[in-house]
């Protein structure tokens, strides 16, 4: 161990395991800085996909959307005859 003026003494042992470990954390904030970039990206994608969507693409998702509803209703009505209305 050398000492330098104005600096404390670290064995070197240390000082390698405080460089690994910093190193290691740089790379996380890299993975989390690009996966977020990514993130952006797919729902800037997704956003533009979705205006491009024509009346008729709108109106067979409303009618997908309303049947579906419907039997849903219909076995809740048969798995619970209770007909309490909340």
């Amino acid at each position: 161990m050398t000492v330098e003026r104005g600096k404390p003494s670290v064995p070197n042992s240390l000082s390698r395991r405080n460089n690994k470990k910093e190193q290691a954390m740089e790379g996380i904030g890299t993975v989390a800085a690009v996966g977020g970039i990514i993130l952006a990206l797919v729902l800037l994608y997704a956003v533009i996909a979705n205006r491009k969507r024509s009346a008729n693409d709108v109106r067979r998702t409303e009618e997908a959307t309303r049947a579906l509803n419907q039997q849903i209703d219909r076995e809740d009505k048969v798995s619970d005859p209770d007909t309490k209305t909340f």
